[in-house]
């Protein structure tokens, strides 16, 4: 499927889809080798996203979804966590491909998508996690000017803060 030309499109998800949701993300989560680089968006994270100003969506190709993302704007309780002060800041959750279109830059179209929406909605940056032995979304990441700010205990074990500061 490498080679199959593939056109993308958006399609944002409403609160009643939050179950297509979670069994997309769980289907792709199964059949990960390293399953500790990649935390699991809870229902309730999802709909607190979909509730809020934020975002949960698939990149499809034609009627077939590709990837999953999620990310919303000045989450106080995780912008703690992550370490930030600025509360004009947007989140970057989660970011899941399946396998049969990974290696497609799908993960960074996606992170210049969610640049793109940050701009638009005049924030001044943008902060994700990144597993520290995941070293291709790590390299998505800093390919896209994201800068490692720090490291902190969170999901389970360790990850990096992943920082753009787009003003």
């Amino acid at each position: 499927m490498k080679d199959e030309n593939i056109n993308i499109d958006i399609r944002l998800l409403e609160k009643d889809e939050v179950e297509e949701a979670l069994e997309f993300q769980q289907g792709i989560f199964d059949g990960m080798p390293r399953k500790e680089w990649f935390y699991l968006v809870t229902r309730d994270e999802f709909l607190g996203v979909m509730e809020g100003r934020g975002k949960v969506g698939f990149l499809m190709d034609g009627d077939r979804e590709m990837s999953i993302f999620s990310f919303s704007y000045g989450e106080d309780d995780l912008l703690e966590k992550y370490g930030l002060d600025n509360k004009n800041v947007m989140i970057v959750h989660g970011v899941m491909v399946k396998e049969e279109y990974r290696g497609r830059g799908l993960q960074r179209k996606m992170l210049k998508m969610a640049v793109g929406d940050a701009k638009k909605n005049e924030v001044d940056d943008v902060a994700a996690t990144v597993h520290p032995d995941n070293i291709y979304s790590l390299r998505n990441f800093l390919s896209e000017g994201f800068e490692i700010m720090n490291k902190i205990k969170i999901y389970n074990g360790e990850r990096y803060v992943v920082y753009l500061s787009i003003t």
